[in-house]
């Protein structure tokens, strides 16, 4: 994980804060609630982007929209175009600040969603203001300079064929592992997880009710997350997800290791055994993401048969308040 470094600051750029179903010009308006048709209309565009193979929102934002469905504060809704939708901006409140999803990311009216979202972040008080942008390219660094951000982190989708061929799991020791009990791993497997990813911007911090969410989505299934015990204690877990074809790709979704039992080689043991648990699912190749900067996982997972398939960017800014004051938040 990269330290983050505040550069950058709301200026002129961004339009007064909006409130909730203000129009702005551009025809961009700006809620902090999606009623059933606005709704309708974002998950349209949603679909629509998958369909063609254009990432769309990430998990935590997907759960946002759950909470602009029903009203609930935190969240606040970008839309542009109508009948049909053309572009949809997303602000969430983190523990690390402010995250924004601009979808399509090449969207002509990037520029003007993220000038809105930072509005309306000013609004609710500022911070620090994070961009994950898919596929990062040349195009997206130079929008997010524009709109005063700059990197902070780099995240590596990295893609493998499977099965492993022969040989490539290495000599060490592959852990025993069971399917997580939602009856009664829920604690352990939480303590676990903040510890292995104890400051880390979005793993790390979960409670109950976050971790209840990740498992409600559609394609959460118990079996798929591996747990490895000692003493009785949960020590690491391999979560897996499945993306249905074609091809069939196995993710190493989330992979923690407790600070007690590291050094071991538990991490790469706990990998293989997620792999072979995604060939027996039907995954014909793998998937994962790591942060560029961790030199040691790259090295790991190069051994396996990694290989670079495509760059993911967080761009960072940091938005002062209406009252002139930056918000007293963590940065990660």
């Amino acid at each position: 994980m990269v330290a983050g470094v505040v550069a950058g600051s709301l200026g002129a750029m961004a339009p007064p804060p909006a409130a909730s179903g203000r129009a702005l010009p551009g025809g961009i308006e700006v809620v902090d609630h999606l009623d059933a048709d606005r709704a309708a209309a974002v998950t349209a565009l949603l679909s629509g982007l998958r369909a063609a193979g254009v990432p769309t929102v990430n998990d935590g934002h997907a759960d946002a929209l759950e909470d602009l469905r029903a009203g609930r504060d935190g969240a606040v809704a970008c839309l542009v175009g109508a009948d049909p939708l053309t572009a949809y901006g997303q602000l969430v409140r983190t523990p690390a600040g402010w995250e924004v999803a601009v979808v399509p990311t090449g969207a002509a009216a990037a520029a003007d969603i993220l000038a809105a979202l930072a509005g309306a972040a000013a609004a609710r008080g500022g911070g620090p203001m994070r961009w994950w942008v898919a596929g990062a390219t040349g195009d997206s660094d130079r929008l997010a300079a524009a709109a005063g951000m700059t990197a902070e982190r780099t995240l590596l989708q990295l893609r493998c064929p499977l099965p492993l061929p022969a040989g490539t799991a290495g000599s060490g020791p592959v852990p025993a592992t069971r399917p997580f009990d939602p009856d009664r791993d829920v604690p352990g497997w939480l303590a676990c997880n903040n510890r292995a990813f104890a400051g880390h911007p979005e793993q790390g911090g979960w409670d109950e009710a976050t971790f209840a969410r990740r498992r409600a989505a559609s394609w959460f299934d118990p079996g798929d997350l591996l747990v490895a015990e000692e003493g009785g204690r949960i020590i690491g877990s391999c979560w897996t997800k499945l993306h249905p074809g074609p091809p069939v790709a196995g993710e190493i979704y989330v992979i923690g290791v407790d600070p007690s039992a590291q050094g071991r080689g538990l991490g790469r043991g706990l990998t293989v055994a997620g792999l072979a648990h995604l060939v027996d699912r039907g995954a014909t190749e793998g998937l994962l993401y790591v942060d560029a900067s961790n030199a040691a996982a790259l090295a790991l997972y190069a051994s396996l048969g990694f290989v670079e398939h495509r760059r993911d960017r967080c761009y960072l800014m940091d938005v002062v308040g209406e009252d002139g004051q930056r918000a007293t938040t963590a940065r990660s």
